[in-house]
């Protein structure tokens, strides 16, 4: 699964940029992009996709990049628009539905942590400190829009920011309404063993929390489609 998941995100990536490659970085936005989604999917740290070792034998000639490469690059405003570029492909809904659910699910870390973006808030059954992915999920698991917050901020703001931007039309279903449907939409993203669960050790602060969230959302959504079969060799 791993290797038909990345085979896809190739795929795709040479599809969405066609720039020229800089001649002031060794290493284009698509390389860097590629290097991150191999960790990701892998449940590893960006350093551990650096390694040639990590990497299947007919592709360790290519020449990585370096940890400290990747931490700047990935920060770079042409690779942010890269990562948006192969969300908005991926996840974005396909058609236009009637019927969308809204609600949030935690992503809990460690009491612990020293992250001081992530806040106190309600999670399953207890309280607990970490972020909080806010979504609006169609019927086929598509999502319209989503947002991270920390843990304590108030769903109901997230959910009138969402539905101010959205791309939707139709009828919206909240938390107290039809509590079976939303937690069978929202278990789609976990229900696998790639899928979004609790942060690892190495996701903390905002940015790097968003760019997991949003690398595990694409991954999802190729999942549950046919590309993954598209694309297998």
């Amino acid at each position: 699964m791993e290797h038909q998941l990345w085979k896809a995100i190739v795929v795709i990536l040479t599809g969405l940029d066609k720039r020229r490659k800089s001649t002031a970085f060794d290493f284009s936005d698509e390389d860097i992009v590629k290097v991150y989604y191999w960790s990701v999917i892998h449940d590893r740290p960006t350093c551990w996709a650096c390694s040639s070792k990590h990497w299947p034998i007919y592709l360790r000639k290519r020449s990585l990049p370096s940890p400290t490469t990747m931490s700047r690059r990935l920060r770079s405003p042409s690779v942010v628009a890269l990562l948006n570029a192969l969300e908005s492909r991926v996840v974005a809904p396909k058609q236009p539905g009637l019927f969308w659910t809204i609600d949030g699910k935690p992503l809990t870390i460690g009491g612990c942590s020293k992250d001081r973006q992530a806040g106190y808030g309600r999670a399953a059954g207890c309280k607990a400190k970490g972020y909080k992915i806010h979504a609006i999920v169609g019927p086929s698991g598509s999502i319209a829009s989503w947002r991270l917050a920390p843990m304590n901020k108030d769903e109901r703001v997230m959910a009138a920011r969402m539905l101010r931007t959205a791309p939707i039309q139709g009828y919206v279903v909240a938390d107290r309404k039809d509590r079976n449907e939303i937690e069978r939409r929202f278990g789609q993203l976990t229900n696998w063993g790639g899928g979004l669960s609790c942060l690892p050790a190495w996701v903390r602060t905002h940015r790097r929390v968003r760019r997991w969230v949003q690398a595990k959302l694409v991954l999802t959504a190729l999942k549950r489609s046919n590309l993954t079969r598209t694309y297998v060799t």
